[in-house]
């Protein structure tokens, strides 16, 4: 099937299940490209979690309105559709809550099966809190943009080298992740040693300010890193348009590198569904069949 039909049908079929307050059912899993963070094999499209714990960076109650939404079981049947769509990694903090979710859903037997724990906990509780997301399941660690800018802009920089090097003491893949996009090249320079790299497409370090031609630079600067990357808040966290977000950004991207979307469903049932397909169609896979 035509590509454009595909993803038109979808959208219709889509709107109707709006209407009625449902999500589309899941369609069987299409192949799905990976890329290795380390030696770590992860589908290229990860699965994001701001929306799952109200990091709104939106005005007004925007934040609570998502917490209200995404229950336990909210959270985890979203995980459940993701890993339907070929999609086998999320990405989220180890925070107490989290933690005791995963257990439950490896439990249960869910589907989803990589988990990459983002660190973000204040500087000196790093090393406990990399403990504690091993020790939890991750299956591999990075460290937050905002502490890594924290040690980045306080002269502490060689900091950040120590926490890689404590994760990669665990025997996981370590990574790191920024939104000033000269971060990731100095890192390389000083052969900090990640593995990987989350790169947000916005320099959001010091607000929510997400400018066009901050997205450029993130782009340039992953095309000239030497690790694979992972590109984030693509979508300016709801200000931009999926479809097109999504194509610029791979359209720029090396098929080594990949993206993590945060999906929030209460006002579009089906946005996960149509994001995954926007993104097989930009990266040239193959869309589901009728």
């Amino acid at each position: 099937m035509d590509r454009r039909v595909f993803l038109r049908d979808s959208s219709l079929m889509a709107a109707a299940l709006a209407l009625l307050g449902r999500a589309e059912p899941v369609r069987a899993a299409e192949p799905m490209a990976s890329i290795e963070l380390g030696e770590l094999e992860v589908s290229r499209f990860v699965l994001g979690s701001n929306p799952f714990f109200g990091w709104a960076h939106q005005p007004g109650d925007a934040g609570q309105q998502m917490i209200d939404w995404y229950t336990d079981e909210r959270i985890m049947e979203t995980m459940d559709v993701a890993a339907g769509l070929g999609v086998t990694t999320l990405a989220t903090a180890p925070d107490a809550r989290f933690v005791d979710l995963w257990r439950r859903y490896r439990e249960r037997g869910g589907k989803l099966t990589v988990w990459l724990a983002q660190c973000h906990a204040q500087a000196e509780d790093i090393p406990a809190e990399i403990d504690r997301a091993v020790e939890a399941g991750a299956a591999a660690c990075f460290i937050q943009g905002h502490r890594v800018e924290q040690q980045y802009e306080g002269g502490t920089f060689d900091t950040v080298r120590e926490w890689i090097a404590r994760i990669h003491d665990h025997g996981l893949p370590a990574g790191m992740a920024a939104h000033i996009p000269t971060i990731h090249p100095e890192a390389q320079e000083k052969e900090f040693g990640a593995d990987f790299y989350f790169q947000c497409l916005y320099n959001c370090a010091h607000g929510d300010d997400f400018a066009d031609a901050d997205r450029d630079t993130a782009l340039q600067t992953i095309a000239r890193d030497d690790r694979p990357v992972v590109a984030y808040k693509l979508l300016a966290a709801g200000r931009n348009e999926p479809q097109p977000a999504i194509e610029y950004a791979l359209e720029r991207l090396r098929p080594t590198d990949g993206i993590c979307v945060g999906i929030y469903t209460r006002h579009r049932p089906n946005e996960l569904q149509e994001d995954v397909a926007y993104f097989q169609a930009a990266a040239g896979a193959p869309t589901a069949q009728a």
